[in-house]
């Protein structure tokens, strides 16, 4: 059988990434003896799209949702993704899937009344749909268990991805994407993992990782990679591991990653500075112990701030994540964040303002929200912002300093 892959356009204001997920696809359908291209539309227009299918001929075409929610709100992601669907709808079946999709299925499939849709990881779920799509009904989404994540080889595909598109992505400077683990072992209020993962956590042997990293790193030729992974340090031992085999294989390379402050001591500090890290996004949410707990994080704000102070004391650059102004904030719990991350920041604050609802998420269930349907238009309706803190929020954000960055409910005064 015969599939393309899209890649549609990154959002406004975004640079284009490396697709992993569909990195990922393409090499298990090539591995099962399937014909499998990729094509970015971030770098070629839907004329060339649609030459390309003409010539390729393919039995499916899947694309990718990789995020539904940007700032500028659903609509206008749903608006990108749906002249690609016509194009592809004049020549193939079509199967949707990625994360964005995951949160949405039915949403999507019910507007743009395509073939197969995908929910948590596709490696499985597409070679099924590409192995029997004669029996398979139209609108079907389809949520299969999956370990082929354990042993997958992104260099697979890559090397014949990285020749139609490389050179792109050393103009933008990106890092080359490694995932460990799939999954996330946390639960919190607002997050959507678990239904992108199956409520499955799965993490890959190290020995595959490093081998992984070492033969991206020669097609690429670039030595800067970003673990992918939810939360990098989700697992204590085994980041640890992995670090030192880094260190040990001689990799020389640099690495990003998330890590939050749940799952962390002194020697893997010393082990993320030897081994090459030059930038950690540190998730924290809050400083408030009441609103990390509303939240479900297992933290406190005291072990958030001695995080940041290990990473700024080995100098490793760093952002932080906060989630401003959520359920259940209140003017105290709002100034306490605010006050610590004036004084212990030194470096960029990514605050999101208010608290997006997802389906199927406890914050979904605490607003009494059960139909995806009722989400499915991401405009400021589905952000939560607490009545009680609004006009603080205003303040603070058009008194706050040049290392804040606000997404989400409210905008600085221009």
């Amino acid at each position: 059988m015969k599939v393309i892959l899209v890649n549609p356009r990154a959002g406004k204001n975004m640079i284009p990434l490396i697709p992993i997920g569909l990195l990922y696809l393409a090499s298990e359908l090539i591995l099962t003896n399937h014909e499998c291209e990729i094509i970015d539309l971030n770098y070629i227009d839907l004329k060339k799209f649609e030459r390309k299918i003409m010539v390729v001929k393919p039995d499916l075409i899947g694309i990718s949702i990789r995020n539904i929610a940007e700032s500028e709100g659903m609509n206008s992601v749903y608006d990108d993704i749906k002249p690609i669907i016509e194009i592809a709808m004049k020549y193939s079946k079509i199967v949707l899937g990625g994360a964005g999709f995951s949160i949405f299925p039915r949403t999507i499939m019910k507007l743009y009344n395509v073939d197969y849709g995908i929910v948590g990881p596709g490696e499985t779920a597409i070679c099924h749909i590409v192995n029997s799509m004669s029996q398979i009904p139209a609108g079907t989404i389809i949520s299969m268990p999956d370990e082929s994540f354990m042993n997958s080889d992104i260099t697979i595909a890559m090397a014949h991805y990285w020749s139609h598109y490389g050179k792109y992505h050393i103009v933008c400077n990106n890092s080359i994407p490694v995932q460990t683990t799939r999954g996330c072992k946390y639960n919190c209020r607002y997050c959507t993992y678990s239904n992108i993962s199956n409520n499955c956590i799965q993490q890959r042997p190290i020995d595959s990782v490093i081998i992984e990293m070492k033969k991206l790193k020669s097609i690429t030729g670039l030595h800067r990679f970003y673990f992918v992974d939810s939360v990098f340090n989700m697992d204590l031992s085994y980041v640890k591991k992995l670090l030192r085999a880094i260190i040990d294989s001689d990799i020389s390379c640099k690495w990003q990653g998330c890590i939050n402050p749940a799952e962390y001591d002194d020697e893997l500090i010393g082990l993320i500075k030897k081994s090459g890290c030059e930038f950690c996004e540190i998730g924290v949410d809050s400083f408030s112990d009441e609103q990390l707990n509303a939240f479900g994080k297992e933290y406190s704000s005291k072990q958030a701030q001695r995080l940041i102070q290990c990473i700024e004391q080995e100098n490793i650059d760093y952002g932080v994540s906060l989630i401003l102004g959520g359920y259940g904030e209140t003017n105290e719990t709002l100034i306490e964040t605010w006050r610590i991350a004036e004084k212990g920041i030194g470096r960029r604050i990514n605050a999101f303002v208010g608290e997006r609802i997802y389906p199927n998420t406890k914050l979904a269930d605490i607003l009494n929200i059960e139909s995806e349907e009722e989400l499915s238009i991401a405009s400021d309706t589905s952000i939560y912002l607490s009545k009680d803190v609004d006009r603080l929020l205003e303040k603070l954000i058009n008194l706050s300093s040049d290392k804040w960055n606000f997404t989400g409910g409210v905008k600085r005064r221009k």
